[in-house]
């Protein structure tokens, strides 16, 4: 536990000297939260990036954190101006507590799956292409993999799953920090009371400790994303400069996750509907970013599947030879839609999943119920007091609206859709506090109200820790992280399977999780006799 908790401060420098490198605008106080996610994001591009040439070993990673921090002491002044450093504090606090929320190794059933596998590919190859043909997972693309690859460095080879997603909760802990010394203070806007919501997606993301599912994080930065819009359409004259974080950490939940991938896209809307004339170099410095974080991640896309969006298969260029056959691509796309719509059975056509969804989901995250009873409340402030809602509420809304739609129809796993969840169960009760008259007089309801807030999360932290995701065995298995020194990730007894035209590949030889095997390795079930190796890898079509 204090091993993973070392070593993830040891990195928060790093990756903060990282996103310095954008020299973001907007509100200095929350910069260091801000250039937090925004150093994972650089990381992960220049891992996706690097490993087209070569692949990203152990001293590879020590370089890249070693300029991170000579970039943060450079950028010191600049990320700390308005930084109150009494808040180091809680911050380490926040960051021991959920290092000790960490997960069995095994718990995270994807990580051993296949997470491990993808970042192992990423650590001790160069790219090649067609991956997605070893094992059709492994052509789902997220620069995540690239961000756990890169913080590998000689102290933590292997080890990136019990402290990689520690790092977002750590910078968003900052950001709301911000928000609840604010609302304390008696700033009541709505943007505010977002940003210090963001501390219920950070108890949300204690699950994922333990792990490298980027869903957690996915929500954090779609969530932060939509409270930095609210932030922006307050600010009047300071738009373009509160809109630049906003607009970088929608692209950067399209990169981690093909359920956010919509928010780029009603971000620009957004734009076009509540601030619209913003100055040409705004334009040129956010599409330059958007260029060079975007380019590589399709570019990776297309060279692991055939596809920039695998499994897309209107995005695939059916002329590659390594690209994931047709037939396979639809047929995993389906795969992936009937399961998070209906997992213990497969989807027969109906819409009896969609009447199923609410009780099942309900019972299954904690989180939804929480957000239902804030949203319920926010409608009954309303219509006690009914008031027009506030532009910057409404925009959120319907963002929030536009990508909850978009997930639902796509894959209705609540895990793939939360950060536009919490915005959804949040906003209106945010909407409501901050219209209601005289909050901002009495310091008693504004500090009780940011108490509230922060028990409430502790709450939830503490009832998803004791709580288990239905059909996973080793939810219920007992665990203590070891104190001092790194858990033991699973390996799996394997096999050594021989395709027809002579490739060699591991399988495991029970189940079907593979965990920290040697690469390549698959699921038996998986294996496609015509498997081969031309340079790249392909499969008859």
């Amino acid at each position: 536990m204090l091993a993973a908790c070392a070593v993830a401060l040891t990195w928060a420098p790093a990756i903060l000297g990282l996103g310095a490198i954008l020299r973001i605008q907007g509100d200095p106080a929350l910069r260091p939260g801000i250039a937090g996610f925004l150093g994972l994001g650089v990381a992960g591009v220049s891992a996706a990036s690097l490993n087209f040439w070569f692949a990203l070993t152990p001293s590879i990673s020590a370089a890249i954190w070693a300029t991170g921090t000579v970039l943060f002491a450079i950028r010191f002044k600049w990320i700390f101006g308005a930084f109150d450093f009494r808040d180091t504090v809680v911050l380490v606090l926040l960051l021991a507590v959920a290092s000790s929320a960490m997960r069995r190794p095994g718990f995270h059933y994807d990580t051993v799956l296949y997470h491990l596998q993808a970042v192992q590919w990423i650590t001790e190859r160069s790219l090649y292409a067609g991956i997605a043909n070893v094992h059709f997972r492994l052509g789902f693309n997220s620069i995540w993999w690239g961000v756990a690859a890169t913080v590998e460095h000689p102290l933590a080879v292997g080890k990136s799953a019990f402290f990689l997603n520690q790092l977002p909760i750590l910078f968003a802990g900052q950001v709301a920090i911000v928000g609840l010394k604010r609302l304390a203070a008696g700033v009541r806007s709505f943007a505010n009371l977002m940003l210090a919501g963001v501390c219920l997606p950070i108890a949300s993301a204690t699950f994922g400790i333990g792990g490298l599912y980027v869903d957690y994080t996915a929500s954090i930065v779609v969530y932060l994303a939509l409270a930095l819009w609210a932030h922006a359409w307050e600010a009047g004259d300071r738009f373009g400069q509160e809109a630049e974080p906003a607009a970088l950490l929608s692209l950067l939940a399209g990169l981690l996750s093909i359920s956010a991938a919509v928010l780029p896209a009603v971000s620009l809307l957004g734009l076009a509907v509540h601030r619209p004339g913003l100055p040409f170099r705004w334009w040129l410095r956010a599409g330059s970013i958007s260029v060079v974080a975007a380019v590589p991640w399709l570019a990776r896309g297309l060279t692991l599947s055939g596809c920039f969006v695998f499994p897309v298969w209107t995005t695939c260029i059916n002329r590659l030879p390594w690209v994931v056959p047709e037939s396979k691509t639809r047929s995993v796309a389906a795969i992936i839609k009937s399961w998070a719509q209906r997992p213990a059975s497969p989807h027969d056509g109906s819409l009896a999943w969609a009447r199923e969804w609410p009780g099942r989901n309900l019972d299954g995250y904690p989180e939804l119920r929480v957000l239902l009873f804030t949203a319920v409340l926010g409608l009954a402030l309303w219509l006690v007091r009914p008031r027009r809602v506030s532009k910057p509420a409404m925009g959120v809304l319907v963002m929030a609206s536009m990508g909850a739609t978009f997930w639902f129809f796509a894959a209705p796993e609540p895990r793939f859709g939360l950060g536009f969840l919490f915005a959804l169960g949040l906003a209106p009760l945010f909407s409501g506090l901050a219209a209601a008259n005289g909050l901002h007089e009495k310091r008693v309801v504004r500090v009780t109200l940011a108490t509230v807030m922060v028990v409430g999360s502790i709450g939830l932290a503490l009832a998803l820790y004791g709580h288990s995701r239905a059909g996973n065995p080793a939810a219920r298995l007992p665990w203590r992280p070891p104190l001092l020194d790194w858990p033991t990730m699973p390996r799996a007894r394997v096999k050594v399977m021989t395709t027809e035209s002579g490739f060699r590949i591991y399988a495991p030889l029970l189940g079907e999780t593979c965990g920290a095997s040697s690469i390549p390795c698959t699921p038996d079930a998986e294996l496609d006799p015509s498997l081969r190796f031309d340079g790249y890898f392909t499969v008859a079509h």
